[in-house]
């Protein structure tokens, strides 16, 4: 079993810290976001990098479980 998120290290390469979101520290997410705002870089391409993981939860709703659930309900219909 994996553990708790806050218990992982952040995925960025020398980074110490436990992950935030994202597989971000606090501290690294904070600058993800500041890097995108000032358009240095896009998520795509952090997450192509492998520098950032892709968004679930409650705000988008494509985490692998839901996905799972709507081509269920799809398939009932």
């Amino acid at each position: 079993m994996m553990p708790p998120r806050r218990e992982r290290p952040c995925i960025t390469p020398e980074c110490k810290s436990k992950q935030h979101a994202r597989g971000l520290c606090m501290g690294c997410y904070t600058r993800m976001q500041n890097a995108v705002m000032e358009k240095t870089t896009t998520e795509e391409q952090l997450m192509a990098a492998g520098l950032l993981l892709p968004k679930y939860g409650k705000r988008n709703s494509h985490s692998p479980f839901t996905r799972a659930v709507a081509k269920l309900q799809k398939n009932e219909q």
